[in-house]
């Protein structure tokens, strides 16, 4: 998910959008003209977007070039139609497909129709339903997703539901994971303290999310429960609860030499961040998290260190440091980032 910077790519872009982002996209514009981390020549192509008697068009035509042992030449065809209607709402379809211009045998295809309706003044419906087309698969080569989302300056939260088959395979798109049902809810409590002024509000909420197999296997599960302060000059403070679930239908190795047995783990860990405020020219931003993971215990967190100098100048240093204590193993894992 490194951004998209070629112009042709970029103008009109949200056109062409459709799907759950970076869950399960229908279109993923970075697929043209890079395999396995390698550039691969577009030899040409065109582009076609704009508004036709209400309707929201787009069509895209791409040729690319082979790379030895990685891509064989392609053409690539997008399709997307919208229309706008009254109170928020809209109605799209997509067509994405993938062919080898030397091999008409070799293809992906990608079907799919959202759209968006508007419920009374706070509520929002989301949703689409795709198919994708992939010689030699045979199994649930479809997904769907919903999502309820209520928007309050008092009690805003979201509901949202992912269905993703095992051979739901865009290629010029993206899914993270498949043979899943997904379910996620959210729910925040606004509070403002008009009289207090260095507090400006507090945000207590709860998260919840499960992904399960179609048997009923829970292969991930968390819950999350927050109530985290925001102080007036953009700083935050929340002690938290979380409750992870994981299920492993086989042995996993989470560290070299360190390997977790098939089976269903819950680990409760407690969490601490701390941030002051983001707009001075050093900021600070800690958090520190103990408790279960698989078969024993994790101790750690990170801390990120900002300097910004107006707009000229922003970077930030980060060091996350976590110490694991399993009966199968010990190990550390630190990672730095600089920006």
């Amino acid at each position: 998910f490194f951004p998209e910077k070629r112009p042709f790519f970029l103008e009109n872009a949200g056109l062409f959008t459709a799907g759950t982002p970076q869950a399960a996209d229908l279109f993923f514009t970075r697929r043209i003209g890079i395999a396995s981390g390698t550039q691969v020549p577009i030899l040409g192509g065109g582009r076609l977007s704009g508004k036709v008697a209400g309707l929201g068009v787009g069509v895209m035509q791409i040729f690319t070039d082979d790379v030895e042992d990685i891509a064989e030449e392609n053409s690539f065809t997008v399709a997307r139609v919208t229309r706008e209607l009254p109170n928020r709402s809209r109605v799209g379809a997509m067509f994405v497909q993938r062919r080898a211009t030397r091999d008409g045998s070799d293809f992906n295809r990608t079907w799919g129709v959202d759209g968006r309706a508007g419920l009374g003044e706070s509520w929002t419906m989301d949703g689409w339903l795709a198919r994708t087309e992939t010689p030699g698969r045979e199994g649930r080569d479809e997904a769907m997703a919903l999502l309820f989302t209520h928007t309050s300056q008092v009690w805003p939260g979201r509901i949202r539901f992912i269905q993703v088959g095992e051979d739901f395979n865009p290629e010029v798109g993206f899914v993270d994971r498949r043979g899943y049902r997904h379910i996620e809810l959210n729910q925040e409590r606004i509070f403002r303290f008009p009289g207090i002024p260095w507090l400006r509000e507090s945000n207590p909420h709860v998260t919840y999310r499960r992904y399960e197999d179609f048997d009923g296997f829970l292969e991930t599960g968390y819950l999350h429960v927050d109530a985290e302060l925001k102080f007036s000059g953009g700083g935050r403070f929340g002690p938290e609860l979380n409750v992870t679930q994981e299920g492993l239908k086989k042995p996993f190795t989470v560290s070299p030499g360190v390997v977790i047995p098939a089976g269903s783990y819950t680990g409760y860990i407690s969490g601490w961040d701390y941030g002051s405020d983001p707009s001075r020219p050093f900021s600070f931003l800690g958090r520190a998290e103990f408790g279960g993971f698989y078969t024993g215990n994790k101790y750690g967190g990170n801390v990120t260190l900002s300097y910004r100098k107006g707009e000229m100048l922003s970077t930030s240093l980060l060091v996350d440091h976590n110490l694991v204590r399993l009966p199968e193993g010990d190990f550390e894992i630190t990672l730095l980032g600089l920006r």
